[in-house]
């Protein structure tokens, strides 16, 4: 056991983080600093690595589906993309900045690429299956040793993308699926030196001892149907919120931040915006699908999948953080 822990952390106590906490951002962590680097330093250096690789990721993943979609090399969209995904606030603003989760933004700038190598599946010729087939495996591992619950994550967004491909042409889809099960066996064999061990050690985690106050959880939920935010128990008095389900400011109030900061999780009307396009994107597909078909004879409401993905998405984080969710806090 004293070989698997750190013996630094939880305030010098010990911490089993090899024995079943995903442990890559603590290894590369220790590659920068036997160079020289101080910890502060290789802080930075992830930190700055995670957000550089969301952007990258994200800008190449819908540049390539884009022109595939379109014929057309535009990066216009892939930019917007990019720019959206760095600055929405959960990935690198709030993982980054606020709660200096390293870890999980890490995994989060790892995903756009992931969802790259599943989409190359499909397309790639023939002859580069075994190189595809690896590259989609060792990405969705990295993100898995990276943070576990991204991988979670990363596997839905795997799915929606793999279910709308194989809705827009099942024959030419058949080899890419199996490409795709394929990296996900083998993904699976490389975490088993991790997983297995943490598979037998969990009779040892007792999940029953670790409680956290509900009221820290139900103080955040936003009432839409009145402007009197609810008392904040714990973190001094909340700050006065306009009436309704928006935020209308353009600079998001963080809810983490201190005291002057702090009031109910609301959605911004950054977010607004990008919810009332993808609406109107959704809505286009749908009308255009019925009476029009692409280049490839793919119907054009297929293309509505990826789309209505991160939608729902939106849809059901949004429903959480509102009173109308507190029984399922409650019950969690």
């Amino acid at each position: 056991m004293l070989f698997r822990s750190i013996p630094d952390l939880y305030r010098g106590y010990g911490y089993p983080v090899f024995n079943f906490y995903s442990p890559m951002v603590y290894l590369v962590g220790h590659l920068l600093t036997i160079t020289g680097v101080s910890v502060w330093n290789a802080f930075r250096v992830i930190g700055l690595g995670s957000m550089a690789s969301g952007a990258i990721g994200t800008y190449y993943f819908v540049r390539v589906s884009y022109q595939r979609h379109n014929g057309t090399s535009t990066p216009f969209a892939a930019v917007v993309a990019s720019l959206m995904y760095v600055l929405a606030p959960y990935p690198f603003v709030i993982n980054i900045y606020l709660r200096g989760n390293l870890p999980e933004a890490l995994s989060l700038g790892l995903v756009p690429w992931f969802l790259l190598a599943v989409d190359q599946c499909f397309i790639a010729a023939r002859r580069a299956t075994i190189r595809t087939v690896l590259i989609a495996a060792v990405t969705g591992a990295t993100i898995v040793l990276t943070h576990q619950l991204s991988g979670l994550l990363a596997l839905g967004a795997a799915i929606v993308w793999t279910v709308g491909r194989v809705a827009a042409s099942p024959s030419s889809a058949r080899l890419g699926f199996a490409r795709v099960a394929l990296g996900g066996l083998v993904s699976g064999g490389l975490l088993a030196s991790t997983g297995i061990p943490s598979i037998l050690e969990l009779p040892a985690v007792h999940y029953e001892n670790a409680t956290m106050p509900i009221a820290q959880l139900l103080e955040k939920l936003v009432d839409i149907s009145g402007g009197t935010p609810r008392p904040i128990v714990l973190h001094g008095p909340a700050v006065p919120v306009l009436p309704g389900a928006v935020d209308w400011a353009w600079m998001y109030r963080y809810p983490w931040g201190i005291a002057p900061t702090f009031a109910p999780m609301k959605p911004s009307s950054t977010h607004m915006v990008i919810a009332v396009i993808t609406l109107v994107s959704l809505t286009g597909i749908g009308i255009a699908g019925p009476l029009r078909r692409r280049r490839n004879d793919e119907a054009a409401v297929v293309v509505a999948l990826p789309v209505f993905g991160p939608a729902l998405l939106l849809t059901l984080t949004w429903f959480c953080t509102t009173t109308w969710s507190e029984a399922l806090w409650v019950n969690l």
